[in-house]
């Protein structure tokens, strides 16, 4: 049973800002990206310079890639989870909701974090307060959901970005059970810099056709997401998965629709609603009660 590696509190501390203020800021950038480009475009490009440039900084501070094959493969399939898949349909789903309300949709990630580290010889337990927590978080999903701001969103854009947080999940936690002994930036480098070409042959085979503007729009945001939603974001994310249980690691998803509905009013001229405020209160209710409840590894026995 691997458990979660110790580490300085401070550090920690430091890098879960960084993923809620990052990450938080993306979803505008994303926004601005996919009115020019096709989603998986973006994504290519994004994840293609990140990774090209999270390798450089990995070999110029003497880190060596992992000669595990197995190691690699873990690292290539939590690209795929977290930037081909979660990525990809995120960037699909803000083409049809709003920055706030996709950030706010996909706070489901600790649920799903929650449930699937439940799964498997490593499993943990979340205590009973921490169940509380997770419903209430889900009491705030269906007050912005039902009904909808008819101008700001649609069925497919919800169930698009669910997706997005289920397959976010999935890598969430492989990564964390996995990838835990491997420095975050080399994983984070394996993990872009597949995701990158992955995005472009997906580009290729389903938005062949659609238009791309490369005007300064598209640049700004390409090189804002990949230089820091991605560099800085997802290498303090790879840290974090490290260091804290699956289901406080997801609790950064309540404090990101914070940053994104803030952006969104003041840059875009969103809406801020009545739904979005209830909706988001209620969430960051539930986030109090899950980070703050205590989490337990269930013992297996060995094979």
């Amino acid at each position: 049973m691997r458990t979660v590696t110790p580490a300085n509190p401070v550090a920690v501390a430091v890098a879960y800002a960084a993923v809620c203020v990052v990450w938080g800021s993306t979803y505008l950038f994303i926004k601005l990206g996919v009115a020019v480009l096709p989603p998986y475009l973006l994504g290519a490009a994004r994840f293609t310079i990140a990774g090209a440039v999270m390798l450089a900084v990995a070999m110029a501070t003497g880190r060596r890639i992992p000669r595990d094959r197995a190691v690699i493969a873990h690292a290539i399939l939590v690209g795929i989870l977290l930037l081909v898949l979660g990525n990809g349909f995120l960037n699909t789903a803000q083409q049809h909701l709003s920055t706030g309300l996709a950030a706010l949709l996909l706070t489901t990630v600790p649920m799903w974090n929650t449930l699937i580290a439940m799964l498997g010889r490593q499993h943990e337990r979340l205590a009973p307060i921490g169940w509380v927590g997770l419903v209430v978080g889900l009491a705030g999903v269906a007050i912005l959901v039902k009904p909808f701001e008819s101008i700001e969103s649609s069925w497919f854009g919800v169930i698009v970005v669910l997706l997005a947080a289920f397959t976010w999940s999935l890598g969430t936690v492989h990564a964390r059970r996995r990838l835990a002994h491997i420095d975050s930036l080399l994983a984070s480098a394996i993990a872009n810099g597949t995701a990158g070409p992955l995005m472009f042959g997906v580009h290729l085979v389903l938005e062949r056709g659609q238009p791309a503007v490369w005007n300064q729009q598209a640049w700004v945001s390409i090189v804002y997401l990949a230089l820091v939603g991605s560099l800085i974001g997802f290498s303090a994310f790879a840290f974090i998965t490290a260091h804290m249980s699956s289901s406080k690691v997801g609790t950064y998803t309540y404090v990101n629709p914070v940053v994104a509905i803030i952006l969104g009013w003041w840059v875009l001229d969103e809406t801020l609603t009545w739904r979005l405020v209830l909706g988001g209160v209620t969430i960051l209710a539930g986030l109090l009660l899950v980070y703050f409840s205590r989490v337990r590894a269930a013992t297996w026995p060995p094979r």
